[in-house]
């Protein structure tokens, strides 16, 4: 029947549009490789700081996770200038420090304000 066919249909689109989303993010990795030269120890603490451009979103989520795992750690804070905004992703296995905290003083040095969720933050401002 009709009905049967479009939720058939739907299943199929929506089955082929995570997987399109998959592939794109894997094809868009960025090593952490990378950013090996970058780790800096600040009072004890392993942390990258970065600048990027145009990365998407979700890729830049990845990113803070694989930098965060790969490398051993603790405070992880990327900025990623795109559009004429500027998104911050911070991750933080440090208990003295929030990620959302990280973010938000972040933020208000470019003119902007932030916060949200302790771990891991995000922030989209234009400054």
């Amino acid at each position: 029947d009709l009905r049967e066919l479009s939720t058939k249909y739907q299943v199929l689109v929506k089955d082929i549009d995570k997987e399109y989303q998959k592939q794109y993010r894997e094809s868009k990795q960025i090593s952490p490789a990378l950013f090996k030269d970058k780790v800096e120890v600040i009072n004890g603490v392993k942390v990258v700081i970065d600048r990027l451009e145009d990365v998407d979103s979700e890729v830049l989520k990845d990113l803070v996770d694989n930098l965060s795992d790969n490398l051993q750690l603790e405070i992880v804070l990327l900025a990623n200038v795109s559009n004429g905004r500027i998104v911050y992703v911070s991750k933080n296995k440090n208990k003295k420090v929030k990620a959302g905290d990280l973010v938000k003083m972040a933020a208000i040095v470019t003119g902007g304000n932030g916060g949200g969720r302790p771990q891991p933050s995000l922030l989209n401002h234009q400054p």
